[in-house]
């Protein structure tokens, strides 16, 4: 592999799921820059991240191939003792862009890219594009990658051109959707995790595709947290958007892993498993996230779990 493979590879660190203050303050301290600013009219990280995808246009078959985004986001506000925070523009700290192919619901092979000038990735607010010279991110790309898509604000789509192989054709990135309607999971939807924190939010949202591949990223954001380097005046709300989770479901049952992309480690922290069941009216899934445990064998009692419910949105966000 060479080093511009590794390179691209290395950029792309998953971010806490849940972060601890301490973990936040590092991450605040090391995204001083910004990789980009949202403006008037352009669409924001939880618009943008999860998975996007189409039909393979190069391969025969159910293929399909797509995009996973990535962003961590902050905006950074005044605070003053009449107004207190006032939300700001939203800044991306970092933008990563996993692509994949998909040749059967459990078969997915991924290279990923990052918006920087070595990344192989730009994103000037409407257009994406990813350009790769060096034998592909995967091995599923034999040779030079080029995708140049825009995003449609208003149909929800990314359209443009993939290029493979020295050919190019045109694609129509979208959400994933059950190829005949009504033949989605019950679980298909977006979810947003009851919380008692009260600056913490988690949303978890869950598609099905055309091939019956059922997916699951998650949006967590958390704030107000003080900037040290800015003094007390200020404040940071986070939020990371587009952290894949792996996913099964069985009968009325889901399970959510953590650390699908990221080698098992999830912001420096081993990952959880979340376990639950959907409720008769389809409006709830009660369950509970247990830590992994590394050493099973070592420990005599089960790792700690901790009781959680997710409520079904009424829209395709949470609100």
């Amino acid at each position: 592999m060479t080093s511009r493979v590794l390179s691209i590879l290395a950029c792309f660190v998953l971010a806490a799921s849940c972060p601890s203050a301490q973990s936040v303050r590092k991450r605040v301290c090391r995204s001083q820059d910004s990789v980009a600013t949202v403006r008037p009219g352009q669409p924001d990280a939880e618009t943008l991240a999860g998975y996007w995808e189409a039909k393979d246009p190069f391969a025969r078959g159910s293929a399909q191939v797509g995009i996973l985004i990535k962003i961590l986001a902050h905006r950074t506000v005044p605070r003053s003792p009449n107004s207190g925070f006032v939300a700001g523009p939203q800044q991306f700290a970092e933008f990563d862009i996993g692509f994949y192919e998909r040749t059967s619901p459990t078969a997915v092979r991924i290279g990923w890219f990052t918006v920087a000038p070595d990344g192989g990735a730009s994103w000037d607010g409407h257009r994406l594009r990813i350009k790769f010279n060096d034998g592909g991110p995967g091995v599923f790309i034999p040779s030079k990658l080029r995708l140049d898509i825009a995003f449609d604000q208003a149909n929800h789509t990314w359209a443009g051109t993939y290029t493979r192989n020295r050919e190019t054709k045109s694609i129509a990135l979208r959400r994933p959707a059950a190829s005949t309607p009504g033949a989605s999971t019950r679980f298909v939807g977006a979810w947003r995790e009851l919380r008692p924190v009260r600056f913490d939010s988690s949303c978890i949202y869950i598609a099905q595709g055309s091939d019956r591949a059922v997916l699951a990223w998650r949006s967590y954001s958390w704030g107000r947290i003080a900037d040290p380097r800015q003094g007390s005046g200020m404040a940071s709300i986070w939020q990371t958007d587009g952290d894949a989770l792996g996913i099964h479901i069985e009968g009325d049952t889901l399970t959510l892993q953590e650390g699908l992309y990221s080698g098992g480690i999830v912001g420096g922290n081993l990952p959880r498993k979340f376990v639950g069941k959907l409720s008769p009216d389809g409006s709830q899934i009660i369950g509970s996230w247990t830590e992994a445990d590394s050493m099973p064998l070592l420990h005599a009692q089960p790792p700690p779990s901790d009781s959680a419910t997710l409520a079904k949105s009424t829209t395709q966000t949470c609100p």
